[in-house]
Parts: structure tokens; C-alpha cells; sequence
């Protein structure tokens, strides 16, 4: 295709020309899968297919139009500038944009809510590859990771697997604790956000989250979130990070207040001091045998009462007023 049929398809899609675009299909200058590659005089180079053109642009007719044509919903391209190639497919771009009924037309037609993107790609001159970080992130973990709330609750509604792991053993729940996102991390575990696994590191999702110095101003918040991770079913005693933090006795004996972590041991200890009570232990084995999928609490022979009881309301009750206390 010469660059000048390239601009004009994607001045079609970008403009809403539905009936020029599909012109131009039929009369054989793209294809829906086959991707446009354009050459901007900055110097960025870009690779689109289509699909995931209409999508950028918001273009839901021609995204539908292609959609209903057959066009791979999980196509892949690329954008290079200043020598960095980051990957995409129509759902990543759909969340960066914050497109959320995007996002839910996409899910619907049968992209995967837990596609994994490659990282990006630092290219030399000549074009080879000098370093390939592959982190292998799902859209969540993207959203998670920079603070998107409306577009973590979207996904997580449209089926997202919450404790999916990237190529560096992190889930969604790592990145929230990282980056401290404490309304977001109240929606994964509300979604069955509890799992305890190492990832590259070595550290468990409290870890990080108890990887806060003392005195800092998200303290009363993270001591919050640390209450509500557990009382939501986090299991301490497989938590290899929190148990090693129990051998070591020096640890309880200090009564440094520069210790970093004292906080959040005794925030730990009050709770396992109080066991939960027989009735909150079957609501959490209800959720775990129901994997978490809220929208089946509705289909259970119960009453309304026990159906919201589910939703472990009382665990997740004042999060947002010390989220507001603090800004």
C-alpha cells in the first residue's frame, strides 16, 4: 500500500468516513488484519492495524464495521519514539484512553480481558533489539500499576482475572501495594484480591505494603489497608514474608520508634489477637467457593441480608474517609 492510500485509510477512520473506509476495503486497498506502517517527520515510526486505529480514535461505527467483519479483536501493533517500541492491541488502548464503554464492546465481541502485552522494546539505530524488557502485563496490571480506578472496576466487572501473574510474579494486588493505590487495592480485594505469592523480589503483596517508613503520611492508610487485606481472607500463615518477620524476635522486642515496620506489626498482631467469629469465616470459605464472582451471590438460595453480607461490607467500611482525611 503507498504511503498515500495509508493516509487516506486512516483519515477515514479517523474522520468517521464509514462509507470511505469501506470503500476503500472493498476495493482491496487494506485488509482487516493486514496493519498500515506510517513514518511520521518527527521520526516516529508505527505499525496499525485497523482495528486498533479505530479504536485510538474512538471510532466505535468502523470499530463495530471491522468487528463484524471478522477482524482479529486481539491484534497487535507497535508505536516506536526515540527509539523505544511500545506494544499494544485494541483493549490496551481502549483503557490508556479511559474509553470505558470501549473497553465493555470489546470484552463483548471476545477479546481477552487477560491478554498479556510485551514490554517495551529499546531499539538501536541499525534497527536490531539492544534490550527487551518483557514484563508481559495484563491490561489490569497496567491500570493497577497508574491509579486508572475507573478503568480497574470495569475490567474487574468485564471478568479480569484478579490475581494473574506477569512475567515478573506479580499480581494486580502487587502493583496496587507498590504504587499505593489504597481505593484500588479495596477493589481487588473485593474481587478476591488475597493471593500471597512471592514475586521476583522475593516479597508478598504485605511486604510492600508494610514497606513504609515510619512517620510517613500514608501510615494511618496503609495500616487501614493491612486490616482490611486480612480481615478479607489473606492468609498470614502462608505469607513466607510475614512469618520470617515473626522468627525474628528482635523484631517485637524493639521499641525503636524509628523501627520502619513497628506500625505495621502491631496493626498485625491486634488483628490475630481478635479471631474472626464463625460467621465471618463462612462468608469468606462462601466467596473462595464461589471464586469470587460477585454477580453469582444473587443466584443463591438466601436472604438479601446474607446475599450483601457477602460483599464483606463491614470490611471495607471508612477506607474512603481516610482516603479523604488525607488529601
Amino acid at each position: 500500500m503507498t504511503q498515500s492510500k495509508q493516509r487516506c485509510l486512516l483519515n477515514a477512520i479517523s474522520t468517521n468516513d464509514v462509507e470511505q473506509f469501506v470503500s476503500l476495503c472493498n476495493g482491496g486497498v487494506c485488509s482487516l488484519n493486514k496493519p498500515v506502517h506510517i513514518k511520521t517527520d518527527d521520526g516516529e515510526c508505527a505499525t496499525w492495524p485497523p482495528l486498533c486505529y479505530a479504536v485510538h480514535c474512538g471510532i466505535v461505527d468502523i470499530v463495530k464495521y471491522l468487528i463484524s467483519k471478522g477482524a482479529n479483536i486481539n491484534c497487535q501493533g507497535w508505536v516506536s519514539k526515540s527509539g523505544v517500541r511500545e506494544y499494544f492491541n485494541p483493549l490496551f488502548l481502549a483503557c490508556k484512553d479511559k474509553k470505558l464503554d470501549m473497553i465493555k464492546l470489546l470484552v463483548s465481541s471476545g477479546a481477552n480481558v487477560n491478554c498479556q502485552i510485551p514490554g517495551n522494546q529499546i531499539e538501536e539505530e541499525e534497527g536490531g533489539s539492544l534490550d527487551y524488557r518483557d514484563v508481559q502485563n495484563t491490561c489490569l496490571h497496567w491500570a493497577v500499576q497508574y491509579g486508572h480506578l475507573e478503568v480497574v472496576q470495569t475490567l474487574l466487572e468485564c471478568g479480569a482475572d484478579v490475581n494473574i501473574l506477569n512475567s515478573f510474579m506479580e499480581t494486580p494486588l502487587h502493583l496496587a501495594c507498590d504504587y499505593y493505590h489504597p481505593l484500588i487495592l479495596k477493589n481487588l480485594i473485593f474481587y478476591g484480591a488475597i493471593s500471597n505469592n512471592r514475586n521476583h523480589a522475593g516479597l508478598t503483596p504485605l511486604a510492600i505494603l508494610m514497606s513504609c517508613e515510619a512517620g510517613n503520611n500514608l501510615l494511618d492508610q496503609r495500616k487501614h489497608s493491612i486490616r482490611l487485606l486480612v480481615r478479607a481472607g489473606y492468609n498470614l500463615q502462608t505469607d513466607t514474608c510475614w512469618q520470617h518477620m515473626v522468627s525474628c524476635n528482635s523484631a517485637f522486642r524493639d521499641t525503636s520508634d524509628s523501627f520502619p515496620d513497628k506500625p505495621f506489626i502491631l496493626t498485625l498482631q491486634n488483628v490475630t489477637c481478635n479471631p474472626n467469629r464463625l460467621l465471618h469465616i463462612c462468608r469468606l470459605q462462601i466467596r473462595k467457593l464461589l471464586h469470587y464472582k460477585i454477580s453469582a451471590f444473587q443466584f443463591l438460595p438466601i436472604s438479601e441480608n446474607t446475599k450483601e453480607s457477602l460483599t464483606l461490607p463491614d470490611c471495607c467500611l471508612n477506607l474512603s474517609d481516610v482516603v479523604a482525611s488525607t488529601n
